[in-house]
């Protein structure tokens, strides 16, 4: 039990060293977990970075969390994240069997563990799909669930956008299930649980609370999420500075504090009202489309190895068609890709053939939209 008392002892002393300035800093609000007898399974929504050290404040106590496999790509960074938080690593885009089991077992040993189950931070202010696969994992720790939902996230590091922002943030304890209440319910029970206690519309709490979220260039890297123009339909063809996105067909919308959006053109005022017309008018250009590309972009392919280490990396032209991918002219189907995701802002993760691959702009463009391609791919799978 040595290594978790080395861990509870480390824990307590991020607390102690940083709760107040965070709670300064970002006008942060919580309700206290600390009274919750334990181990428990805690799931929480997903919008910031810092996610986990917010529901650490309001853990007080050791959490064991599961995290992007991603934050060991550095030996040195994971060593020491391995010995001070011994998080559960999982690997998006993929079903994480492994990752249940070490769940299991981690919360059977005593210690409980805290998942996003999203598994992605939202790009639109709207909490993402939460799978049934959360209410049986839910259901077969044998401990109590404790909901937990962070709101204002979405504004403070909006996913898409660089830096952090001032405005409010809560943590509101939503509700605390018993193994034997859990067990009465159907997996698909406890999920929809989870989705309704979870759930978040960042733009509806914004119109009831109207909070300011400054940022000298608050539109940076907008088009990360919104690829499509709603004047001329280019995908791919928008671009950021300052406050506004800009088309070259003439379109231009504003971003303000709030997060609201305008333009002379510009036909929405949220963001998540703009994602659900370019889902549908990709999936539309995608039904007209030919043997023509859809879309294409200068990007750097990383191989990523079993111990999460990078092996390789090639440069190339990415392009989405109607039925598939390329690069570099060999033609990928969709059916050939195991599983794909999107981690930071726009850093495509694919797995094919047994192979881990990471997809980035070539050229670190602040306008490279990874979201594109994971909406086509979902299109051609099948999954929307």
């Amino acid at each position: 039990m040595e290594p978790i008392r080395r861990l509870e002892r480390i824990f307590a002393l991020a607390y102690a060293l940083f709760s107040r300035p965070v709670r300064r800093y970002f006008r942060y609000e919580w309700d206290d977990l600390s009274g919750i007898p334990g181990p428990f399974l805690l799931l929480v929504n997903h919008n910031t970075d810092l996610d986990p050290v917010f529901v650490g404040m309001a853990s007080r106590r050791y959490l064991c969390f599961v995290a992007s496999e991603h934050v060991a790509r550095r030996p040195l960074a994971a060593k020491l994240l391995d010995f001070c938080f011994r998080p559960i690593l999982h690997r998006k885009g993929r079903t994480g069997s492994d990752t249940t089991l070490n769940i299991l077992r981690t919360i059977r040993r005593g210690v409980s563990v805290c998942l996003f189950p999203e598994g992605n931070r939202s790009f639109t202010g709207l909490t993402g799909p939460i799978p049934d696969v959360a209410g049986r994992l839910a259901r077969r720790t044998g401990a109590p669930l404790v909901t937990f939902r962070l709101e204002g996230g979405y504004f403070t590091q909006p996913r898409w956008g660089f830096g952090l922002r001032r405005g409010r943030l809560r943590g509101r304890l939503v509700g605390v299930y018993a193994p034997e209440r859990l067990r009465a319910m159907t997996d698909a029970e406890a999920a929809e649980t989870v989705r309704r206690d979870l759930f978040e519309d960042a733009y509806a709490r914004q119109e009831e609370e109207r909070t300011a979220y400054p940022n000298k260039t608050p539109a940076r890297g907008l088009p990360a999420a919104l690829f499509a123009c709603p004047r001329c339909g280019g995908m791919g063809s928008l671009r950021s500075a300052g406050d506004r996105v800009t088309c070259s067909c003439g379109f231009y919308a504003r971003l303000d504090e709030y997060g609201a959006l305008s333009g002379p053109d510009c036909p929405f005022g949220r963001i998540d009202r703009w994602d659900a017309w370019q889902r549908a008018a990709l999936a539309e250009k995608r039904r007209a489309a030919g043997a023509e590309p859809l879309f294409s972009d200068e990007v750097t392919v990383q191989l990523i190895g079993p111990d999460h280490r990078p092996e390789r990396t090639l440069r190339g032209t990415l392009a989405g068609f109607a039925d598939g991918f390329a690069f570099d002219g060999r033609r990928l189907s969709a059916q050939e890709v195991d599983g794909a995701a999107i981690y930071s802002r726009s850093v495509l993760v694919a797995h094919t053939g047994g192979r881990h691959c990471e997809i980035r702009s070539a050229d670190g463009a602040d306008d490279f939209s990874a979201l594109k391609y994971l909406y086509l791919y979902e299109l051609i799978k099948g999954n929307t």
